[in-house]
């Protein structure tokens, strides 16, 4: 099934069959420092991410945000691919994303230069695919990055789902962590992230979603302030 980023996610199947969208623009979002800068020898400034954990930890939504931001609200291209496993909640399930300049030929991830990841279960399938100097950032709560990273990688967690329980709401852990990549990583500019947010959101939680992603995004950009 086929879906554009820019609108809202398709509803989980049950299957693991992968789902391909795109939509695509010109320009760059701002940004501040990045933890994170393409590989050496890259030929463009395609950004291959990966948000991988469970079923009911809003993993597609969080990958549709960010697309979502890059396409829409930052005219950049962007793809997205969703993967579930045989059960809407519980399963392993993943999001790949990738941000570009260019035109997306091909949509799929192979080696991510940024992991999001709220699993152990996803950090172990998906850890070995990272690029040497990629970024992985995580749920500290419920991902232990042990092994399996190269040694120039880089990772950074946040306690997301307890920020999301303090704000009422333990559902909006996956915003959270929208708010934490966009400002440990700048890809993104915050403006368009929280455009897209709102844009994502059924009406009525806006208000916590917003809190959800500022609370991710300070807790980001304070991890990678100069010290």
């Amino acid at each position: 099934m086929v879906s554009r980023v820019g609108s809202p996610p398709a509803s989980p199947a049950a299957d693991h069959r992968a789902r391909p969208s795109e939509a695509s623009g010109v320009g760059v979002a701002g940004g501040g420092r990045r933890v994170w800068e393409p590989s050496q020898g890259s030929h463009d400034s395609r950004t291959e991410i990966r948000v991988g954990g469970l079923g009911g930890q809003g993993i597609i939504l969080c990958g549709s945000i960010i697309g979502k931001a890059a396409a829409i609200y930052s005219g950049r291209h962007a793809a997205l691919i969703q993967a579930f496993g045989p059960e809407a909640r519980g399963s392993a399930c993943s999001a790949q994303v990738i941000v570009a300049d260019e035109a997306i030929g091909y949509p799929y991830v192979r080696h991510p230069d940024i992991l999001v990841l709220l699993s152990q279960d996803a950090f172990v399938q998906f850890a070995p695919q990272l690029k040497p100097d990629g970024l992985v950032l995580y749920e500290n709560e419920l991902v232990q990055p042990e092994g399996k990273l190269p040694t120039t990688a880089r990772s950074l967690g946040i306690p997301a789902t307890r920020f999301a329980e303090e704000l009422g709401r333990r559902l909006v852990l996956n915003i959270v962590m929208a708010g934490f990549f966009t400002g440990a990583t700048s890809l993104l500019s915050i403006d368009a992230v929280e455009k897209a947010v709102l844009d994502s959101v059924p009406k009525g939680t806006e208000s916590l979603n917003l809190k959800a992603l500022m609370k991710g995004y300070q807790y980001g950009r304070d991890l990678v302030a100069p010290t």
